[in-house]
């Protein structure tokens, strides 16, 4: 029995992404991946998910589509030099897309190990966030996020 409730995961076809959408798919939830090539959509669909044709450093071609999706998660990454502003203006267009939506988009945001500082202390949920340099970028799309209306922010941070 399919899940009405939509979902949209970025990074899916990833090793993280990968386990994610199956999960997501075997409790029956509607989803949809971000695919750049045919072998990613091919490895989503034997999934049991959909895919959606695009990239994350050009959302012109697939932005609004973030319409249909109850919610959207965020694992893909570059791993460029411009990982954070490419990031960041994914964020930017997914925020411009959602102004007028009547429920806000619930939008899981996934952060890394390197957004807590390096000591000799358990790291825990609430633990303070202080990036290394190379990571602030996802520490400043947080406090972007959190300050939109129109997105239901929920952060994953490795612990």
């Amino acid at each position: 029995m399919q899940n009405n409730f939509a979902v949209l995961v970025t990074g899916g076809s990833g090793n993280i992404g990968r386990a994610v959408v199956s999960e997501l798919c075997s409790h029956n939830y509607s989803v949809t991946v971000l695919c750049r090539s045919s072998d990613s959509e091919d490895a989503v669909k034997a999934l049991g998910a959909k895919s959606l044709q695009g990239d994350i450093n050009n959302t012109n071609q697939w932005i609004s589509s973030v319409d249909e999706f109850d919610a959207l998660i965020h694992l893909a990454c570059g791993f460029d030099e411009n990982m954070g502003q490419i990031d960041m203006a994914l964020m930017q267009a997914i925020v411009k897309q959602t102004a007028h939506r009547k429920n806000p988009l619930t939008l899981l945001y996934t952060s890394g190990c390197w957004n807590y500082p390096t000591n000799l202390q358990m790291i825990t949920e609430q633990s303070p966030k202080q990036s290394i340099p190379d990571f602030q970028w996802m520490l400043d799309a947080i406090d972007y996020l959190t300050q939109q209306p129109q997105i239901a922010l929920k952060i994953v941070s490795p612990v």
